[in-house]
């Protein structure tokens, strides 16, 4: 997914969809009100006359856009971002997720503006990512084609500072990607993702950031005396590894160790949940994801 951060000004907006974030009761006050009650020949202006008490948390109101109106714009969405005062980053990634979620169905591209002040276009960033991640890999629709999310670019409109923003979202998408190639194994079954194939993908990731990795085998393992950890995998036809990846700065001063447990699937746990839970136990490896990404 690209991401471009603009000026709220509408005719440089080239997204398929716009959502403008709301605060409750103060709807009139964000600059986009007027140009979008414009393109809708006055349709949100009355809306908000009928609905004076919109703009709670996760409340919207879709508006279509006339092609004459506009030659890229389909639809605008109002969003609620609840009280100013009760607004922060938790809740600007929710509600970003909310839109990459619910209001970007067969669209290729999205643009959001949030009023209120400069806020973190990262956070942006990673919100809606969250929301439009699909972990469809083995869906496909009549022609045999994955049917997984098609969003290919984000705008975020700002009155603040361009380059600052610009240096948020970039971040942000990095943070938006790592998170998504985590979640992608995490949702993979575990007759896919075995011991062996989270091994692969810790050696793909180590080559791909330079960073020192170290594998033992479950004679090492064994041998160095994590009994506990090997009789584990006692139980599993899957051989065990023990994956150590280390990222060394030259200018380091501290040393942080993150561990993360990867056991593929928990056949443990069968015998403690119902049935309705079954289908978690392959996700006790995420820790170990988490790590690795």
């Amino acid at each position: 997914m690209k991401v471009n951060v603009l000026r709220p000004d509408l005719n440089k907006v080239t997204a398929e969809t716009l959502a403008v974030g709301v605060f409750q009761g103060d709807f009139e006050k964000s600059v986009l009100f007027k140009k979008v009650d414009d393109l809708t020949e006055g349709s949100v202006a009355r809306f908000f006359s009928k609905n004076p008490k919109f703009g709670k948390i996760f409340d919207s109101a879709v508006f279509h856009i006339a092609p004459k109106k506009h030659k890229c714009l389909e639809k605008v969405v109002f969003i609620g971002l609840g009280k100013k005062d009760k607004f922060d980053t938790y809740r600007l990634r929710q509600v970003a997720g909310a839109i990459g979620k619910h209001h970007t169905k067969n669209m290729k591209s999205a643009a959001i503006y949030l009023e209120g002040g400069t806020y973190e276009a990262g956070t942006i960033v990673v919100g809606f990512s969250s929301g439009i991640f699909d972990p469809g890999h083995h869906k496909t629709n009549d022609n045999g084609q994955s049917q997984k999310s098609k969003v290919e670019s984000l705008e975020i409109l700002t009155g603040g500072e361009l380059k600052k923003a610009e240096e948020e979202a970039k971040r942000g998408l990095e943070i938006a990607e790592v998170i998504h190639k985590v979640r992608e194994v995490v949702n993979l079954p575990a007759n896919i993702v075995t011991p062996q194939y989270m091994v692969k993908w810790a050696k793909q990731i180590a080559a791909d950031n330079k960073l020192k990795i170290e594998i033992f085998s479950e004679k090492q393992v064994n041998e160095m005396g994590m009994g506990i950890m090997a009789s584990v995998a006692r139980g599993s036809e899957e051989d065990l590894y023990f994956v150590i990846m280390k990222y060394l700065h030259p200018q380091a001063k501290k040393t942080l160790a993150l561990v993360g447990k990867g056991i593929t699937f928990d056949s443990g746990g069968i015998s403690l949940n119902t049935c309705d839970s079954m289908e978690w136990m392959k996700m006790d490896m995420s820790w170990a994801a988490s790590v690795f990404g």
